[in-house]
């Protein structure tokens, strides 16, 4: 039987199977716990953007298109830990990521983050879906994590609410002004009458 590598899963794939994950605390490919290579297959190939967060140091596993959210961290995030790798972000994660450890189910939607992003702080939107991974025990130990970008999304519909907005001020100066001149109209007629 050939020893087992994960399958799939584009540059980040190739990247995921050439690493030192002994080196990360997970030990050897060929080591890992069934439910640890399964999770890996899942997210490396699915096509939205998935993070596994393995072992009490959450070391990260991750697919191409977390990559894209990894930004200039990325290749270096993979195999590291989400303190190391986000540490921006580590005072929200570590909540979310102690309740997934305890088996929570979470969810969060248009949840904005600023992220350092090419070195550059940014605003970014996310869509965040948190899910336990049991071990072949049944202890929780990981956290998938499935992200969607939602950053364009959010910001279109602000700015559409913006422009609803300056348009519902537009309409109540108009209604003010055509009340005015209406009012005038029927003074004008009471003194011509």
């Amino acid at each position: 039987m050939a020893p087992y590598l994960p399958q799939g899963g584009g540059a980040t794939g190739d990247l995921l199977r050439a690493f030192d994950w002994a080196g990360a605390g997970l030990g050897p490919i060929g080591s890992w716990p069934a439910s640890l290579r399964t999770s890996v297959d899942i997210v490396l190939n699915s096509p939205i953007a998935m993070v596994l967060m393995w072992g009490p140091r959450h070391v990260m596993l991750y697919n191409d298109e977390y990559a894209v959210i990894a930004g200039a961290r990325h290749p270096q995030a993979l195999g590291g830990t989400v303190p190391q790798v986000w540490p921006e972000l580590w005072a929200w994660n570590r909540v979310v990521l102690e309740a997934g450890l305890r088996g929570q189910v979470q969810r969060f939607e248009r949840n904005a983050m600023t992220v350092l992003r090419n070195g550059v702080p940014e605003e970014i939107c996310f869509d965040l879906y948190y899910t336990p991974v049991r071990d072949e025990s049944g202890a929780v130990a990981g956290v998938l994590c499935t992200v969607l970008d939602t950053t364009n999304r959010v910001r279109e519909e602000r700015r559409l609410q913006d422009t609803s907005d300056q348009l519902g001020r537009i309409n109540l100066r108009l209604e003010a002004e055509g009340a005015a001149a209406r009012a005038a109209n029927v003074s004008l007629s009471q003194e011509r009458g």
